[in-house]
């Protein structure tokens, strides 16, 4: 369980860029300085490395801990999602969200 000053959180969620040019770092700064809780997308518009380097640098300027969760999509390459999630627990994340429903892409079309 994590302290929040709302019962709300910043659930994972892709493609932040179509929304801002500055993507999923909107929604870091804006937990970090809200202290609400964020979910990050496996499949963020931003190199998550980039997402943790904001956190950190957020926690040192506020002098706080910003709570933040990562969404895992298991992948076949098992040693790609344990990196990641390894990257993830070292980066500060206090949640993992194991997504299963799309364990393998359904065939896409191009257009």
């Amino acid at each position: 369980m994590q302290d929040s000053p709302l019962p709300i959180y910043i659930s994972p969620a892709s493609n932040a860029l179509l929304g801002h040019p500055d993507g999923e770092f909107t929604l870091v700064r804006g937990a970090a300085k809200t202290g609400i809780f964020q979910g990050v997308s496996a499949a963020s518009s931003l190199p998550f490395h980039e997402l943790l380097e904001e956190k950190e640098r957020l926690d040192a300027e506020l002098g706080s801990k910003m709570n933040m969760g990562y969404q895992v999509y298991v992948q076949s390459d098992r040693e790609k999602s344990e990196a990641l999630v390894k990257e993830a627990v070292e980066g500060g994340v206090k949640a993992l969200f194991l997504t299963v429903d799309t364990a393998v892409l359904g065939h896409r079309q191009k257009v």
